[in-house]
């Protein structure tokens, strides 16, 4: 059994699926080229703690919810690139005592401070 620190991270890769069977295409009724693996680690361990498979490329936004609240029961924190900026999902995570460690999508220009460095 993992010992898990309670510090995680979040985030998705693809994997390339050209070469799927004739038979598991037959099977699901569509041809698979792509596949999204959305995993959740473990930051001190190194871990994966749980892993999130779509073959319909969902966004990050839909799927990081889903993977983190499952495990929020052993989370204090959860680190994530934009792609998870959500404010609903800030809010779920911090109702269940979980601080949310996204970083913030820039918009426009007035949406961050200007550097005072030039």
């Amino acid at each position: 059994m993992l010992d898990q620190s309670g510090h995680a991270a979040i985030d998705a890769t693809y994997f390339d699926r050209r070469e799927a069977s004739s038979h598991y295409l037959k099977r699901c009724d569509r041809d698979v080229k792509t596949v999204q693996a959305t995993f959740l680690v473990d930051t001190a361990q190194g871990a994966v703690i749980d892993v999130h498979c779509s073959a319909k490329l969902p966004n990050g936004t839909n799927v990081g919810p889903q993977v983190a609240l499952r495990n929020a029961g052993d989370l204090l924190s959860l680190a994530a690139d934009k792609g998870y900026d959500d404010m609903s999902f800030r809010e779920e995570l911090r109702a269940k005592d979980v601080r949310p460690l996204i970083k913030h999508r820039v918009f426009a220009p007035y949406d961050h401070a200007p550097s005072v460095f030039g």
